[in-house]
């Protein structure tokens, strides 16, 4: 199509699925008042579209309505919308700024998933309580301030996040904490839930955490060091994985995981691609070599003071 802008006349109420979907030089767009519902795939692949106000009668956004708008750097959400629909703005490469408010109660799965450069969003408060699994993964966000009344936070919400700095959660939620290095954790801190991208050095997990959770420390490219607690029991799936991203090339610097305590209960491939040196207590006897295959990647295993030695036991899966 030859469309480079468009002007929605007044009066129109919903903007349907597909309705500018794949218009490549389509740049601007004007939405009336009268709009209160962005339909599925309604701009999506407008590849040059850099600019659209949504209007405060808008209170949805629908699945995928702006996803692969590459060129599209600011978005403003007003106060009316209630829903962000799954893979809203997926893909939106050059999108830099969003903010989210108040009345926002539910973000789909993968809604930013991919958004490289966006260096903070604003989570307000009840945002989250009905979110998918990873809404945020592979965005390009630095930090996440989390409101006071957020009820539910998806599983790897912020999953391979790689420039995030820190989850930061108000003081006064009931469910959620983070420590002094911007790592979120249940209220209890009983549960790691997800580590930064941008973690580096050497992090020690807090004595009295009970499990880390699924991709919790996943794919942190500058973190050389984890120390485990006695106190944990469970490690979900790829809980320390490495595994490629779908959308970048990264390598880690994980080198040394050392566990002070007993052999944890495993999820699925938690050393996913991951090639490391982990130390155990010599003489523990829950450290069997079939917990150790179980474990997946390429690891070094090294009871305290003894003579190390290195076993190629690989996942059988590590896509």
């Amino acid at each position: 199509t030859s469309l480079t802008s468009i002007t929605i006349p007044d009066g129109v109420t919903t903007i349907g699925d597909y309705a500018f979907h794949n218009c490549e030089i389509l740049t601007g767009v004007t939405i009336p008042d009268s709009v209160t519902t962005i339909g599925y795939c309604a701009f999506s692949y407008c590849t040059s579209l850099t600019s659209v106000t949504i209007p405060d009668s808008v209170t949805s956004i629908g699945d995928n309505a702006f996803e692969c708008c590459y060129e599209l750097t600011e978005i403003e959400i007003p106060a009316s919308v209630t829903e962000i629909g799954e893979g809203a703005f997926m893909s939106c490469i050059s999108l830099y700024d969003v903010t989210i408010p108040d009345s926002v109660t539910s973000i789909g799965a993968l809604a930013f998933y991919g958004c490289s450069p966006i260096p903070t969003m604003e989570i307000a408060d009840e945002t989250m309580q009905t979110n998918a699994n990873a809404d945020y993964a592979y965005v390009g966000l630095r930090q996440v301030h989390i409101g006071k009344n957020v009820s539910y936070i998806g599983p790897e919400a912020f999953a391979n996040c790689f420039m995030l700095e820190g989850i930061y959660v108000d003081e006064e939620n009931p469910f959620y904490s983070n420590d002094d290095r911007g790592v979120l954790f249940n209220k209890e801190k009983t549960t790691l839930i997800q580590a930064p991208g941008a973690l580096s050095g050497h992090y020690r997990i807090p004595d009295g955490v009970t499990t880390i959770g699924d991709w919790a420390i996943s794919v942190c490219p500058e973190l050389t060091g984890v120390t485990v607690p006695a106190s944990v029991t469970a490690i979900g799936d790829r809980g320390f994985s490495a595994c490629p991203s779908l959308y970048f090339e990264y390598s880690t610097s994980l080198k040394e995981i050392t566990f002070e305590g007993n052999a944890p209960q495993l999820g699925n491939e938690v050393f996913c691609e991951q090639v490391a040196t982990v130390y155990y207590p010599a003489g523990n006897k829950t450290w069997t070599e079939e917990v150790m295959q179980n474990y997946g990647g390429t690891i070094t295993w090294v009871p305290y003071g003894d003579e190390a030695y290195t076993v190629e036991w690989k996942s059988a899966t590590t896509s």
